[in-house]
């Protein structure tokens, strides 16, 4: 290997190491300026030395060349659609139904996103392909608007055979308004959600329009995955985590992922990265805020308490 294509490799890794501290960890390490200069660099090397450009540069984050249409992907694992449920009756029946096959349960509580559901499927550790639910069955080949997505993992932490998730892209409210002032001021028609922002951003012909509308993804589930035996939803999202993907969960059960936990012998957590807290362990002080804001809040006998939790990303 020469110094050029040494640099290049350098410069590659360096940049999706802070790229996915940036926008997956929300940890910076570097500020945008020495990131930029190094982005900079690398597109200068890259375009003298095509030659020795990686199939995971991050210069592919702002989009290549537009196409005349998507191409249809097959979907081996159909992309189904969740069953909703309206009332506790029909959560007691669901839970009813699984419990009759599966007998020991511990379920997994994840995020509602309201986006577009994709297909990512990585081939030896490298992104291959990527695709819109479509019909459940037939979708859209999107994977150079999906490359444009910076907490999307263009190489795994393993060298896995091959790997496909399932992940829902979606637009922060900050983006969608911003999109929706810029389309404004030109006089075009604004989108009327983010979701409907979203979609339309994805299936953009040039991938240099999906690049500036700063889309993000949730992954939440393995399609199909070979060369790693998964038994367990929670252990699978465990695995994403750790090859690079975003997720958020919570769940029923406490963590387990030790034998013995650091945090009662008033220690940090061993392993922050992996950790899934239950539900009963976030909470809000109510009594405080409501005081702060002079509200009435009673708390006694004969007393109906509703809870809720609201998420933050």
């Amino acid at each position: 290997m020469n110094d050029i294509e040494k640099r290049i490799e350098e410069l590659t890794n360096e940049l999706n190491y802070h790229n996915h501290k940036y926008y997956v960890d929300d940890a910076p390490e570097i500020s945008d300026f020495a990131f930029d200069k190094m982005l900079v660099e690398l597109e200068q090397l890259e375009e003298k030395y095509p030659e020795y450009k990686k199939k995971n540069s991050p210069t592919v984050r702002v989009g290549g060349e537009a196409v005349k249409s998507f191409g249809e992907v097959h979907h081996d694992v159909p992309m189904l659609s969740q069953q909703k449920a309206f009332s506790k009756e029909e959560i007691l029946d669901f839970d009813r139904r699984v419990r009759a096959v599966v007998h020991d349960v511990n379920y997994v509580v994840e995020q509602k996103i309201d986006g577009l559901s994709v297909s990512l499927e990585y081939v030896d550790g490298e992104f291959t392909r990527g695709s819109t639910r479509g019909d459940g069955i037939n979708g859209e080949d999107v994977t150079e608007n999906l490359k444009t997505i910076k907490s999307i993992p263009l190489t795994l932490k393993d060298d896995i055979p091959f790997l496909e998730v399932r992940g829902e892209v979606f637009l922060s409210r900050d983006n969608f308004n911003k999109i929706n002032d810029i389309l404004e001021a030109s006089e075009q028609p604004l989108f009327a959600n983010p979701r409907n922002a979203a979609a339309g951003s994805l299936r953009q012909l040039d991938p240099k329009i999906a690049a500036k509308r700063n889309l993000d993804i949730f992954v939440f589930n393995i399609q199909q995955i070979q060369g790693k035996e998964i038994s367990t939803h929670i252990e699978g999202l465990e695995f994403l985590k750790e090859q690079g993907f975003e997720t958020f969960t919570l769940s029923t059960e406490s963590c387990d992922i030790c034998e013995d936990c650091a945090y009662p012998h008033g220690k940090p957590c061993r392993h922050p990265d992996r950790m899934h807290p239950c539900l009963e362990s976030h909470g809000v002080v109510v009594s405080e805020i409501v005081e702060k804001q002079q509200m009435e809040y009673n708390l006694g006998g004969n007393t109906i308490l509703w809870f809720s939790m609201v998420l933050f990303k």
